[in-house]
């Protein structure tokens, strides 16, 4: 019976041990503690998402946005490996690697781009794919960030603008000719969010035909109200020189955006519960309770949720943005 008492509780301890990387309802988000622990509450809400979109379709990427601290129980490259939460990511992008996460053209500092790199490079141990976007047209320092994410394996991209909306002039650097459909085939890829620069949906989609990139990261909608559609995304997925390439969508899930088609007018003068505020820094973004039942059918739970137009606009993934939106309430 001792014996019994024993193994149960060695059981017990290592449930609670895993408990600390994945997620589950709101009181497993509680640290030992009894705070609410908001890295729990974003790894299930990343985990959850994942599970929704890959039992559609088990090839569907989940690439978070600056998620790094999320690898390890801790956020230290020393911490335990969150196992459940790697195990649900295909991929992860991180801005400003080496240069322009604070601002254009500022180099980050040593200390941190160690930091961060080396939590990429755990996830990476783990077969997870990093797409790194660096923020500089100083061609001295975009050499530099090239060389740095060469050395460490990562995808490289640099941005030409901070509103990701233009590409760079040329085709891309490390241009394959092969076919890429998966994402450890991909040597190269882009990211643009904004398309206004475009007079046109038709101009815009010919605009990114004629790149070789092997990944594009495109947001969903041309505009406010109009999605590209099931053909838009497969002429995108045909790169210039005939061969195929991924096409992912844009995602935030940790913010509520103005301009997107679940905005409600009534927000402004009396928001939701799960909305917190709007970002000062981002005019139209609002920090939202991310473990929110609400807020999640909207993006993912719901019967015609965000991601479910993603799915069915043929996707081939989605790039999640302010995953790192647990730091909005860590830091009040």
């Amino acid at each position: 019976m001792k014996k019994n008492i024993i193994f149960l509780s060695i059981i017990i301890l290592l449930l609670s041990a895993l408990a600390d990387c994945s997620g589950g309802t709101p009181n497993q988000y509680e640290s030992e503690t009894g705070e609410f622990s908001y890295r729990d509450a974003m790894r299930s809400w990343v985990i959850k998402i994942s599970e929704i979109a890959k039992s559609y379709d088990s090839s569907f990427l989940i690439i978070p946005q600056n998620c790094a601290p999320l690898f390890t129980s801790t956020g230290m490259i020393e911490g335990e490996l969150c196992e459940e939460f790697i195990s649900a990511i295909d991929g992860t992008g991180q801005e400003g690697i080496f240069c322009g996460n604070e601002k254009y053209n500022k180099p980050r500092d040593t200390k941190s781009r160690e930091y961060i790199s080396g939590l990429l490079n755990i996830a990476q141990a783990q077969g997870i794919t990093v797409l790194s976007v660096n923020y500089c047209d100083i061609e001295g320092m975009a050499a530099e960030a090239l060389e740095f994410d060469s050395k460490n394996g990562f995808l490289s991209y640099i941005s030409p603008s901070y509103g990701l909306d233009e590409l760079p002039e040329g085709q891309p650097i490390n241009e394959n000719s092969d076919n890429v459909d998966l994402l450890s085939l991909a040597k190269n890829w882009a990211i643009i969010l904004n398309p206004e620069k475009y007079s046109t949906k038709e101009a815009y989609i010919h605009a990114l035909c004629e790149t070789n990139y092997d990944i594009l990261v495109i947001d969903a909608y041309f505009d406010d109200n109009k999605m590209l559609n099931s053909t838009d995304v497969e002429k995108l997925k045909i790169k210039k020189n005939g061969t195929r390439r991924l096409v992912i969508s844009y995602l935030s899930i940790g913010e509520a955006e103005d301009y997107r088609y679940y905005w409600l007018d009534e927000y402004y003068d009396n928001p939701p519960e799960w909305i917190v505020g709007e970002n000062p820094e981002w005019q139209g973004n609002y920090p939202v309770e991310y473990w929110n039942d609400e807020w999640q059918s909207i993006i993912a739970t719901g019967e015609n949720s965000y991601l479910m137009k993603i799915i069915n606009a043929g996707f081939d993934g989605v790039y999640l943005d302010i995953v790192d939106g647990y730091e909005t309430f860590e830091d009040n």
